[in-house]
């Protein structure tokens, strides 16, 4: 991640004289051969720019990021922004590697006795024990587990 001074294709630079054929077709070979895979870049396309303001403005994508495929299971909700609007002539990119919300394994409620010295929690028991009178024991502690927890 940083500043690659090159580009992968010839929509990454705005005026200016085009950079050769040859590295930008070299750069990308390189790419495909180490396998890396060029972050998309969210907000403004473009990490530096030369002659604001001017017939001669210049603008190109020099920094990104590059990763892996397997690095992208990992972090397949990644973000790379361009915080554009500084006085330097590169933009600040920041990387957020958000991953995949998994699912929580909900583990069995298990019953301490020492809740029973809690009035409140005593209280719950007591007054579910009736209701559940007809119920197996592992019906009577799921039950008792969630109207501990609320």
């Amino acid at each position: 991640m940083g500043d690659l001074n090159n580009v992968l294709s010839q929509q990454d630079k705005v005026g200016g004289a085009p950079y050769p054929s040859w590295l930008v077709e070299g750069f990308n070979e390189v790419v495909r051969k180490i396998g890396l895979i060029d972050l998309d870049l969210v907000g403004h396309q473009f990490t530096w720019d030369r002659g604001r303001g001017t017939d001669a403005w210049t603008e190109v994508r020099l920094d990104c990021a590059m990763t892996t495929a397997l690095w992208l299971t990992l972090f397949s909700e990644v973000k790379l922004y361009n915080l554009e609007g500084t006085s330097l002539d590169h933009s600040p990119i920041l990387l957020v590697p958000e991953t995949i919300t998994r699912s929580v394994v909900r583990r069995s409620f298990k019953f301490e006795n020492a809740w029973l010295t809690e009035p409140m929690c005593r209280q719950v028991v007591m007054d579910n024990w009736e209701s559940m009178a007809d119920s197996d024991i592992k019906e009577k502690i799921r039950y008792y587990g969630e109207n501990l927890q609320e």
